[in-house]
């Protein structure tokens, strides 16, 4: 997967989907966790029938996801871009055991048209602390990346400095501008 054209209107939705997250923290709607991404939520099977999934539009499902679901940094990206542009059926986040699981091929083909892998793999390192691959990163920004995320003891905190981070930056990730906030 190339790298998406960093245009207005990529930025634009960056900006927007990042400003969604922050609303999410905020309202502490997120189950965040490290090193998670499968959801086995039988509240959200008992609310929709298994069948019933199939063909409905993941933006139908969003609150009940995310009141039931634990996610990492791309699964909270992930479910502000299907609330706010939808465009996924609910049939490709289900296993074959009828629980929500999002792969990380799913995440890549969904949030990579506008975040881009290299974003991502950002997010997921600083929010995971650990050395991303080596894929569209130097040495130093790989280094870089893994020591910020070990800033924050909260996943909150760090999903929530790198979001803000892409919204003053116009959209965009700079990572030798990635600073701790200053305690408070």
């Amino acid at each position: 997967m190339t790298e998406p054209e960093l245009t207005r209107e990529i930025r634009d939705q960056r900006i927007a989907i990042c400003q969604d997250v922050l609303e999410r923290l905020q309202l502490r709607a997120l189950h965040l966790k490290r090193n998670h991404t499968y959801c086995a939520s039988t509240t959200l099977k008992e609310h929709y029938n298994i069948a019933e999934f199939r063909g409905i539009d993941a933006q139908e499902c969003v609150d009940d996801l995310e009141s039931e679901c634990q996610i990492c940094a791309d699964g909270a990206l992930l479910l502000s871009t299907l609330r706010l542009y939808n465009g996924m059926p609910m049939d490709d986040m289900l296993n074959v055991s009828g629980h929500v699981h999002v792969s990380s091929t799913l995440l890549e083909s969904r949030l990579g048209p506008i975040f881009g892998l290299r974003m991502l793999r950002a997010f997921e390192a600083v929010f995971e602390r650990v050395m991303p691959s080596t894929t569209g990163f130097s040495a130093p920004e790989r280094w870089a990346l893994k020591q910020f995320g070990h800033f924050f003891a909260a996943p909150e905190a760090a999903l929530e400095v790198m979001c803000r981070h892409v919204i003053e930056h116009d959209g965009d990730l700079v990572i030798a501008d990635l600073k701790v906030p200053a305690a408070t």
